[in-house]
């Protein structure tokens, strides 16, 4: 049996931020300015130190910033102080058992443990998780601007900067504009570029149909959530005469809803986010089993995560064998990151960290900046 000194955590820090974004976006009916997140911050005995992050915007689940802060400080804080950080899947899987604790903050909790254990053992988290199948993954750019004239000129700004996947939010303009833009986005950007669009539960029946037959010849990639969570059979008839294939995302809080919607033929994939499923390595296990179904992910994160998110992301999508409907990482949509050296775009690929742990150093004067009082 392999023996090792225990890493235990001796303090944990939940910390609230406002990071501002370059531009407000717009998210089905919601306009954000800035992404209200949680960092995580664990200090073992020995000095090391790990960090984590999960976005707090609401979402289907209910979950915000008053909501995950709770469940941080008053049931992960009190049970992780004392214990071996080497004990991290027990720890993880322990925690996830308690009904309706947060899954946003197990996941950051997840995050700050393995970067933890990287920096202690002098591993990368992806090696943590299985070991690296890509040394680089491809991001998607994502597209929102309120009017065709405004996307395109951002398209085509961002493929000049390497992008080469594009995926527009439906709910930001009218659907009669967003289906005018994707096609005018397919005319002027060309077929080697991919393109997708998410409604995030923001459409009708009636509207979804109508969307899906006014893009059928935009060669569209997916089309991700366009009804409530609820709605699988309504998936399923849209999935039946779409050309497009669909996509869950609000749908998806683990493997049981990739095989609901796999049954009832609702959906050709999904997009994965650890956020919703509470650790890294739940993950890359649900992008195996899609895969063993046949069906497409795409790994992503929420809107907008810091380097520190963005990073876990990278390490998860270079351990995961396939990411055909793209990797998604939301660190590039803030003005200001929080780590000394963002991850970024290098022709047209982000390279996973090299360093120990996530990779990436916080700047804690950044956080202290932009901390919620």
């Amino acid at each position: 049996m392999l023996r090792r000194s225990p890493l235990a955590i001796k303090r944990i820090d939940a910390i609230p931020v406002a990071l501002p974004l370059i531009k407000p976006m717009t998210l089905a009916r919601t306009r954000i300015t800035h992404s209200v997140n949680l960092l995580v911050r664990i200090e073992a005995r020995n000095g090391a130190v790990g960090w984590g992050e999960s976005a707090t915007m609401p979402t289907a689940t209910g979950e915000n910033l008053t909501t995950v802060l709770r469940a941080t400080s008053t049931s992960i804080v009190p049970y992780l102080v004392g214990k071996d950080a080497g004990d991290h899947a027990k720890l993880i899987a322990t925690l996830a058992r308690r009904p309706a604790l947060s899954r946003a903050a197990l996941c950051a909790a997840d995050m700050a443990l393995l970067d933890l254990m990287g920096h202690a053992h002098g591993l990368p988290v992806s090696e943590l998780l299985g070991g690296r199948v890509h040394e680089y993954i491809t991001p998607m750019w994502l597209l929102g601007g309120t009017t065709m004239a405004l996307d395109l000129a951002e398209a085509k700004r961002q493929r000049r900067n390497g992008y080469r996947f594009f995926k527009i939010k439906v709910g930001a303009k009218p659907l009669a504009a967003t289906i005018a833009t994707l096609n005018a986005l397919r005319r002027e950007l060309g077929p080697q570029v991919q393109l997708c669009a998410d409604a995030n539960m923001g459409l009708t029946p009636r509207a979804a149909s109508a969307f899906v037959r006014g893009v059928a010849e935009a060669g569209l990639l997916y089309f991700e959530q366009p009804f409530d969570k609820k709605h699988v059979k309504a998936m399923a008839r849209l999935a039946r005469s779409s050309k497009i294939p669909l996509a869950i995302d609000e749908s998806f809080t683990g493997v049981a809803d990739l095989v609901t919607h796999y049954s009832a033929r609702a959906a050709h994939g999904a997009a994965i986010k650890s956020i919703s499923l509470g650790s890294l390595s739940a993950t890359v296990a649900a992008a195996a089993v899609a895969d063993a179904l046949g069906m497409a992910v795409n790994i992503s994160s929420k809107i907008a995560e810091s380097s520190v998110a963005g990073a876990a992301l990278v390490h998860v999508a270079a351990a995961i064998d396939k990411t055909s409907w793209g990797v998604s990482p939301t660190n590039c949509y803030l003005a200001e990151d929080i780590v000394r050296a963002p991850i970024t775009l290098k022709r047209g690929r982000l390279a996973v960290p090299d360093g120990n742990g996530l990779g990436v150093e916080v700047d804690t004067q950044a956080v202290n900046r932009m901390r919620i009082r």
